[in-house]
């Protein structure tokens, strides 16, 4: 067995492992079983999983029966459900947000990107060129966006998570001026 291998045990209940570990000091020894464990499907599954990790591709799908499609067959539940329209509730429009200036339902939110700063967070875009300028990364664009979206509900990123879908980025808009040290 080559140094650095995966060695796997089949057995009932992973009885060679202290042998192969000694056997085998450079190798990864994982038993599928374990003696007497309530949990045997789980430690089964879950020695499977380290394989995964340790960048062997287990065919998941041997373990698993494929589903008939439809999965439940069920009658439709349109007819079942009525909705009650006499209450009348206040959703909050897009000017009811935002501290930004701007007119209308268009705020807009400004940034300032210090890559001089050893200390800002931003300081090693400074490193992301492309055609010899420096960009603010695609997902810098994004970020900020999302920044805009919670700054509008006066909330942090942290809290106010969104969803992001179809993107499309049309060309560079923040190109990056660094100072020279």
């Amino acid at each position: 067995i080559p140094d650095n291998a995966i060695v796997v045990e089949i057995a009932a209940c992973g009885l060679l492992q202290s042998i192969l570990k000694r056997a085998l000091p450079t190798c990864t020894i994982l038993p599928l079983m374990k003696r007497k464990d309530p949990k045997c499907v789980e430690f089964f599954l879950n020695s499977i999983g380290k394989l995964w990790n340790l960048g062997v591709n287990p065919k998941f799908a041997k373990f698993y029966e494929a589903p008939s499609l439809p999965l439940v067959d069920l009658p439709p539940m349109s007819g079942l459900v009525d909705w009650d329209h006499s209450v009348q509730y206040n959703t909050p429009g897009l000017s009811d947000y935002g501290s930004g200036a701007g007119s209308g339902s268009q705020v807009s939110y400004s940034y300032k990107i210090d890559t001089v700063d050893s200390s800002n967070p931003y300081h090693t875009m400074k490193d992301h060129v492309i055609d010899s300028r420096n960009l603010l990364p695609a997902t810098g664009y994004l970020y900020l966006a999302w920044r805009s979206v919670a700054t509008a509900v006066h909330s942090t990123v942290e809290k106010c998570p969104i969803t992001l879908q179809h993107i499309t980025l049309h060309q560079v808009r923040c190109s990056l001026n660094i100072a020279n040290n």
